[in-house]
């Protein structure tokens, strides 16, 4: 593993974070998802514009959540892949944990 890479990666995502003021727990549970579902970038990208352009009825509050989270994830070049990259973005909300 690369841990400078990944130290790097998580404090660049951990600032996007704080700009977009983004949930963490949000952020978390992406990570989460990304790991359960075989660190699977394709899915992810779909999980991410079904939840910003169409959530459950639950969700809809979160959707700009969902809609900025497609953004950042959508817009990370990283040489991070697979396990490396989710655990860059779990340490990076982390790290962030929300709104000050």
């Amino acid at each position: 593993m690369d841990w400078h890479a990944i130290c790097r990666e998580a404090d660049s995502l951990a600032q996007q974070f704080a700009q977009q003021g983004l949930d963490a727990n949000e952020c978390v549970k992406l990570g989460k998802l990304y790991a359960a579902h075989g660190y699977s970038d394709e899915w992810v990208a779909k999980y991410l514009q079904l939840m910003a352009s169409d959530p459950p009825p639950r969700s809809r509050k979160t959707a700009p959540q969902y809609f900025r989270m497609r953004m950042i994830w959508h817009n990370w070049r990283t040489p991070l892949k697979g396990r490396e990259k989710g655990i860059a973005w779990g340490w990076a909300a982390r790290k962030y944990g929300g709104p000050r």
